[in-house]
């Protein structure tokens, strides 16, 4: 990395910056930078306790309060297992320091990210690295957009996903170490989330042409054992949208994919990657200096004058697994087959869509943070139980409605001197007036009622 910086810095010196740019993209060097770039954002949003909005509190306090998963969905427990292990066993050790904690329930969310991007580089070597720039995209169009619900399943879904197209991808033979990381990734991919129903498909579709195009017993045996799995995890995930948790998640999953249309982040992610997609096809430098100052332009507007997506907009985004993420496995596939590779003007140019959804990404969250700094205010300024109807945040686009207690005591930082109750609409989590991590505070305030409601 720090060869990176130099030629940065040396290329900055000589005017050079775009072509300099452009050569990082020979190798991952490159790569690992855009993914180190677009983990600023995610760092952004835990450094603001995004990880809270939604249902995130209440994955936290669950963790907190039983020392333990919140496996409570079968079909999504493996997403559950490797987005929660940090905080489960820190809590199980015995560290009671919240700030320590909510450090861990970051490292537990950010631990995907870094896990997926490893594997595909891994998946990539000794050949082409220019396809890593759609799991980069795919986290500024799925990830970064449906950051209201950094604890949901769909984003290890979206981010394991990548792995294993590009382990499907790779020219026979596979050596031992591959197909074991393979396997391991369709063993855990059995149970991640029901927007597998729409990226099974590709990837059979690519084993598929894999039994066609190669003769040979490995290929053959392995391909026919991932189908296997898949077909599983097909079955597992149409199963529980046919027969959900909750019987009002199938229509609500159906109305959310309705909504990610007005999602910001995600029509700017898509504005930038068709042309752009465009423009690697075709092969010509025109059209990137051209999208360069359109897009640097929506940038300025969409991050300063553009509201950001409300709470349940960026919520429903979690079924663009659903929609977009087959479209870009079919696009990776296409490029793959076709052997296009990114030349240094679109890799540059890429770049700058990176530092673009950054910026974005980062100025959409003033909504939240002013929501989160009028809740906090309130617990300074008021004491004992609060109606949320008495407050300035009752109607905030920001505000999930049936936490709030779970966020009063989150956000105490060990003092609790009021606590938010959620509104009559909102059925309130376990008891109405019940406190919660209560071993986390060294007392229990006087006005707080322990009994049931």
């Amino acid at each position: 990395m720090s060869n990176v910086l130099d030629r940065l810095k040396t290329a900055w010196a000589d005017r050079k910056l775009a072509s300099t740019i452009g050569t990082l993209g020979d190798g991952p060097a490159g790569y690992w930078l855009c993914f180190a770039l677009l983990s600023l954002g995610l760092f952004w949003s835990f450094g603001v306790d995004r990880y809270f909005s939604a249902d995130g509190v209440t994955y936290y306090v669950g963790i907190l309060e039983n020392g333990w998963f919140m496996d409570f969905a079968w079909a999504r427990n493996h997403a559950v297992y490797l987005s929660q292990w940090p905080l489960v066993l820190g809590v199980r050790a015995g560290i009671t320091d919240l700030d320590v904690l909510e450090l861990l329930f970051a490292v537990s969310l950010y631990f995907p990210y870094v896990l997926s991007f490893l594997l595909c580089v891994i998946a990539c070597r000794g050949g082409d690295h220019s396809l890593l720039f759609l799991p980069l995209a795919s986290i500024v169009i799925i990830n970064y957009a449906s950051d209201a619900v950094m604890v949901g399943e769909h984003h290890v879904l979206a981010l394991l996903t990548w792995p294993i197209l590009f382990f499907s991808l790779r020219r026979p033979p596979l050596r031992a170490v591959d197909i074991v990381l393979l396997f391991v990734l369709l063993l855990a991919y059995l149970r991640l989330y029901e927007g597998a129903v729409g990226t099974v498909p590709v990837l059979i579709l690519i084993y598929a042409i894999r039994l066609h195009a190669y003769r040979d017993r490995q290929t053959r045996v392995v391909s026919l054992a991932a189908t296997g799995f898949l077909l599983a995890a097909l079955a597992i995930a149409a199963w529980w949208i046919v027969f959900p948790r909750d019987p009002a998640n199938r229509s609500s999953f159906l109305s959310s994919v309705v909504r990610v249309a007005g999602n910001p982040e995600t029509l700017l992610g898509l504005f930038f990657l068709v042309p752009f997609l465009v423009g690697v096809l075709e092969r010509q430098r025109a059209p990137f200096r051209r999208l360069l100052i359109v897009y640097g332009a929506l940038v300025l507007i969409i991050a300063f004058l553009v509201a950001p997506a409300w709470a349940i907009v960026s919520f429903s985004t979690r079924t663009s697994t659903l929609v977009l993420l087959p479209f870009l496995l079919l696009v990776a596939a296409y490029l793959h087959f076709r052997q296009v590779r990114l030349e240094g003007l679109q890799f540059a140019t890429f770049f700058a869509f990176v530092i673009g959804s950054l910026v974005v990404h980062g100025a959409h969250s003033r909504d939240w943070i002013a929501f989160r700094h009028d809740f906090r205010q309130i617990l300074s300024e008021r004491e004992g139980y609060v109606a949320v109807e008495e407050t300035t945040i009752a109607d905030n686009v920001q505000h999930w409605g049936g936490t709030n207690p779970l966020l009063s005591a989150a956000w105490s930082r060990g003092t609790v001197r009021a606590i938010i109750r959620n509104s009559q609409s909102n059925p309130p989590y376990r008891s109405r007036n019940e406190y919660f991590l209560q071993r986390y505070f060294s007392e229990v305030p006087e006005f707080v009622d322990l009994s049931p409601d």
